[in-house]
């Protein structure tokens, strides 16, 4: 058992201070004797000393216990080797003051686990396990969760056929896994979905329901309707890995394939017809998300003499999640329906490029009022208008589908060298054309536009930037606002899309060693000498700003170091 207390207290202190002023012109200063009066103007009459105002001082706690019981067992004979473990847990927590009744109740989880292995002549090894989890979230139907897991190894370099090969294939295990985790964390608020809950809000002036009365009111809200068939959302997943080394360990490699699916995601609905009268989208089980992808880790050291050796590692991941199931609205075309596609992909416009003169614009499907050097969107469904209607799905996902990694250390007698560098690709994003519309609140011109936009001595078919003017881009191509009101949802273009791609160094570093036979001179355990570069550059076709900061160009940028320096030990 364990408690966990937290305290945090805080009291204000106020002065009043003395304020006076001098009034010259009125006898405030006698220029013959040079004595002045000030005059006091404080509303009240100040103080010299510090109190406690009336609501000065404020605390407040957090207290958890935790109540833990193990259970633990191994044996092995001959062949054999078997453990069971069991885990059961209880939590309470809760913090004080509070000033609504649901954050007054105190925070409650329970779980209980049990793992049980099996292994054979160190070849064969099975494994299962279960965890019986019960929140406070859910009804007393949902309440509990059992998610199970198993999974099995086999060590084949340990076979007696595998020896002929043992000189280069050193070990060699093939592992495969099943299982399920629950989550009752997916949303924060409410805390109790299963319970409705009913609020206060406040209506703007001009809303009151009394004819003539501008005065604001306060009024009742329904802050959550309650679904008493939420239940856990569950996550399931499974795994195929490879774990080799070849060469008498000089090569190691590992590879894991994987498959995730994520049932019973909470979302909000939102196909409900506004008949209905609900002031809030109820929530409810309605997501599935498929996830698959696979992980590669590889790693070589080797010792060529006693002061020469190297270490290379390397890192490969790919993932790419998708929609399988989710409520979507029924009045947009299919084709818009996220449904079997990427979690963070954009639905926008295709932009087929710049108008360069009236003609283009009388022969090409309704832009209004479009003029040469304005962006041409391609007509999806035909109906000779552009609307949102002809937005698809475009682009890589905003969350990059790979992520690569490579690190070294090389050491040759007292000199040593590393090197780390990491990298993504298949991630897209979008630069925001409204924060770079020059001119406008102030916008200053970037570099960029100005040596690549649309003028009539310049008509290529896509430059950096359309026509210049003094209005947003957002006036001049509506499909350019990420947040227009009269999308639904949020639609970007191809236009201003780029890909996240690069490869950044993160890290150099060489280092000398002063030799031993120095060090006992001075007496010295180790003495080294660095000069050492943190993300000295990267390789990338996107020039503007840092790829990695996406459409976030205007943050603080990742910074470059350069440091020189010595470690001395004694």
């Amino acid at each position: 058992m364990s408690l966990s207390k937290s305290g945090y207290d805080e009291t204000t202190y106020s002065t009043e201070p003395f304020f006076y002023y001098m009034d010259p012109e009125n006898g405030g200063y006698d220029f013959e004797t040079g004595e002045h009066t000030l005059t006091n103007v404080n509303s009240k009459a100040g103080r010299r000393t510090l109190e406690i105002p009336m609501g000065g001082s404020s605390s407040s706690t957090n207290t958890q216990w935790v109540y833990e019981g193990r259970l633990l067992h191994t044996a092995a004979w001959g062949n054999h080797q078997t453990s069971l473990t069991g885990v059961f847990q209880a939590q309470q927590s809760f913090g004080a003051p509070n000033s609504k009744l649901f954050e007054s109740i105190e925070h409650r989880n329970l779980s209980f686990s049990m793992r049980g292995t099996y292994g054979f002549m160190d070849r064969y090894f099975v494994e299962a396990s279960f965890g019986y989890n019960g929140s406070e979230r859910f009804t007393k139907n949902n309440r509990m969760g059992f998610f199970p897991a198993a999974g099995a190894a086999w060590v084949v370099s340990k076979e007696n056929f595998m020896q002929g090969v043992s000189n280069w294939i050193s070990f060699l295990k093939v592992r495969g896994s099943w299982g399920k985790v629950g989550n009752d964390g997916i949303i924060k608020s409410p805390r109790f979905v299963y319970m409705p809950e009913i609020g206060t809000t406040s209506v703007a002036a001009g809303m009151h329901p009394e004819a003539g009365n501008e005065d604001n009111f306060g009024r009742k809200q329904i802050k959550n309707y309650g679904d008493p068939d939420v239940k856990w959302e569950i996550s399931e997943q499974i795994n195929l890995g490879l774990e080799t080394r070849f060469f008498k360990d000089v090569l190691e490699l590992n590879v894991d394939i994987y498959q995730e699916i994520r049932h019973n995601i909470i979302e909000q609905r939102t196909v409900i017809p506004a008949i209905v009268g609900i002031e809030i989208a109820p929530l409810d089980n309605m997501g599935k998300v498929r996830a698959r992808g696979f992980d590669i880790a590889a790693k070589v050291q080797h010792a060529f003499s006693s002061d020469f050796w190297i270490i290379l590692n390397g890192t490969f991941t790919y993932n790419k999640a998708v929609y399988k199931e989710l409520e979507e609205s029924t009045d947009k075309p299919r084709y818009q329906w996220r449904k079997g596609y990427e979690l963070s992909q954009q639905v926008g416009y295709i932009a087929e490029g710049l108008f360069n003169d009236q003609a283009e614009i009388d022969n090409a499907p309704a832009q209004p009022a479009a003029m040469p050097g304005d962006i041409r969107y391609r007509d999806i469904n035909g109906d000779g208008v552009i609307n949102a209607e002809d937005a698809v799905h475009i682009g890589f996902p905003e969350t990059p589908r790979m992520v690569y990694g490579f690190s070294g250390f090389i050491n040759y007698k007292n000199w040593e060298f590393n090197f780390s560098f990491q990298g993504s690709g298949n991630r897209g994003f979008f630069m925001n054309p409204a924060a770079l519309s020059p001119f406008v609140d102030d916008h200053a011109m970037l570099k960029a536009i100005y040596d690549s936009h649309w003028t009539e001595e310049n008509m290529s078919d896509r430059p950096f930037w359309p026509r210049l003017s003094t209005q947003s881009i957002t006036v001049n191509n509506p499909q350019e606002d990420w947040n227009n009101v009269n999308n639904a949802e949020e639609r970007r273009s191809t236009y201003f899309m780029r890909e996240c791609r690069f490869l950044r160094c993160t890290s150099l570093e060489l280092a000398y060693n002063l030799p031993r036979s120095l060090r006992n001179k001075l007496r010295m355990q180790s003495v080294k000498f660095f000069a050492r570069a943190n993300n000295p550059f990267m390789f990338s076709d996107f020039k503007l700003w840092d790829v990695e900061l996406g459409q976030n160009g205007f943050n603080y940028p990742i910074q470059k170091t350069y440091a020189v320096g010595v470690n001395i030990s004694f």
